[in-house]
């Protein structure tokens, strides 16, 4: 694994080139916006969050990236005026995956899942947080805003809207679609890397902000004290798949990586 880093002033110098000299260009991503989902920001906004995917994606290509671990606070909302929860689901979305809180261990964890499908389909990065209310082996996976469109429940239009935190735009606002997922985990305690993985099943629940899904497992109490104490932190990566299989039987490729 090789990282490449950038800072946000070299990010914000790819932006401001993109929205002053290649407007025109993002109009295609814009309409795609406007069709798509029910927007509930400016369109100008739109042209932002458009520019800022554009900048992001030019540099991954010309620097041949498979993922991204961004800041996604700070100094990544003053560069637009926009949040990137949106940004970072459409790129993901084009088989880029961008996750949130420089949380690099997310980035590498998608790539797999990714991967995994043979890039067929679109993972997302959760937060694990809240048991359900009626059942003890359900819990919600929720994020401010970053889930790719190709997740999106079809029971309802996604929304791009405002951030829950700030009322910043732009973000997604939709339930997950129904289905199996596998969620899964890389990551390292004490130079021991292990890569977690399980299935659930979607399942009815309160509605919530953000992008989020409930989800039943087998043994949820089991999960939850693996993430509880570690290795494993509070993201997780699910992927419409069941890929479990695929990423055991990767893990007899990579050396020091441990099947959990």
């Amino acid at each position: 694994i090789e990282v490449v880093p950038i800072t946000m002033l070299e990010l914000e110098n790819l932006y401001k080139d993109t929205i002053q000299n290649h407007r025109s260009e993002l109009s295609e991503l814009v309409d795609s916006y406007q069709a798509d989902f029910d927007s509930k920001i400016e369109s100008e906004y739109l042209y932002r969050t458009a520019a800022l995917n554009r900048a992001i994606r030019g540099w991954a290509d010309s620097q041949k990236i498979d993922g991204i671990a961004s800041s996604c606070w700070g100094a990544m909302r003053q560069i637009a005026g926009i949040s990137s929860c949106f940004t970072f689901a459409e790129l993901t979305n084009a088989h880029l995956p961008v996750v949130c809180e420089m949380d690099i261990h997310g980035a590498i964890t998608s790539v797999l899942a990714q991967s995994a499908t043979r890039w067929q389909k679109a993972s997302f990065l959760a937060d694990v947080t809240v048991r359900h209310p009626t059942n003890e082996n359900a819990e919600l996976f929720w994020h401010c805003g970053v889930f790719p469109r190709s997740t999106a429940s079809k029971s309802a239009k996604p929304v791009i809207g405002h951030s829950f935190d700030e009322g910043r735009p732009s973000v997604g606002n939709f339930l997950l679609e129904n289905g199996t997922v596998t969620i899964s985990r890389f990551d390292c305690s004490g130079d021991r890397y292990q890569l977690l993985m399980a299935e659930g099943t979607s399942i009815p629940g309160p509605k919530t902000t953000g992008t989020y899904g409930w989800f039943e497992f087998k043994d949820w109490p089991k999960l939850e004290h693996k993430i509880v104490y570690g290795p494993y932190i509070h993201h997780c990566v699910g992927i419409y798949d069941k890929i479990s299989p695929i990423l055991y039987e990767a893990c007899k490729y990579i050396p020091g990586l441990e099947p959990d």
